[in-house]
C-alpha cells in the first residue's frame, strides 16, 4: 500500500504506511531491514531509512555504512553522534579507510568543522587522487584561504567536466 500511495503521489500517506511497516518488524536482527532501508533511500525517505536500519547496526557492516551515509545527510543530532562513533570505530581499526575518511570529511563539513573536514579529505586525496576528491579538497582549501593548489589544478584541468574546469580556474585565480 505504501508503494502504491507513493506512486500515486500521495507522499503523506505513503510516509505513514512506510512508518507503520517499520514499526511492525518484530525483531532487530532481521536482514531485510537493509533492503527496506535501500528502497526508502531510493525514494528520498532518509529519515525512515535511518529508522529501519538503526536496530540492525550491531549485526551488519553494510547497515552501518548506510546509516552513516544517511545520518550525515539528514540525521538528528543523536544520529549524527552515533554516525561519528561508527566512523571513528572503523578509522581506528583501519578498515575500509577510504570510505570512512570520506564520511568523516562530510560529517565534519556538515558540522562546520572545515579544518577537520580538510584533514580527512587530504588523507583521502593521499590515497586516491580522483577529480571528485580533488574538487572537494580544492573547495575546502579555498574556503580556508589556503592556496597550495597546484596539484589539484593539475588533476581538475584535465577533465572534460565543466564543474572541474571551473574549479581549476577558480584555484588559478585565487593563487594569483
Amino acid at each position: 500500500i505504501a508503494h502504491l500511495e507513493y506512486v500515486r503521489g500521495n507522499q503523506t500517506n505513503a510516509y505513514n504506511y512506510y512508518a507503520k511497516m517499520i514499526d511492525s518488524i518484530p525483531e532487530d536482527n532481521y536482514a531485510p531491514r537493509l533492503l527496506f532501508g535501500q528502497e526508502l533511500r531510493e525514494i528520498n525517505l532518509f529519515d525512515l531509512a535511518l529508522k529501519v536500519i538503526a536496530p540492525y547496526l550491531i549485526y551488519s557492516y553494510e547497515a552501518e555504512k548506510g546509516f552513516v551515509n544517511d545520518a550525515i545527510k539528514i540525521g538528528t543530532k543523536a544520529q549524527i553522534e552515533q554516525a561519528s562513533i561508527i566512523i571513528d570505530k572503523y578509522l581506528i581499526a583501519k578498515i575500509d579507510v577510504e570510505t570512512w575518511y570520506a564520511h568523516k570529511a562530510n560529517l565534519e563539513y556538515g558540522k562546520g568543522n572545515l579544518n577537520i573536514s580538510k584533514k580527512y579529505i587530504g588523507k583521502l586525496f593521499e590515497l586516491k587522487q580522483t577529480p571528485d576528491i580533488a574538487f572537494n579538497y580544492a573547495l575546502l582549501k579555498l574556503k580556508l584561504n589556503e592556496y597550495d593548489l597546484e596539484n589539484l589544478i593539475d588533476i581538475l584541468k584535465n577533465e572534460d567536466n565543466t564543474m572541474y574546469l571551473m574549479m581549476a580556474a577558480e584555484c588559478c585565480f585565487a593563487m594569483g
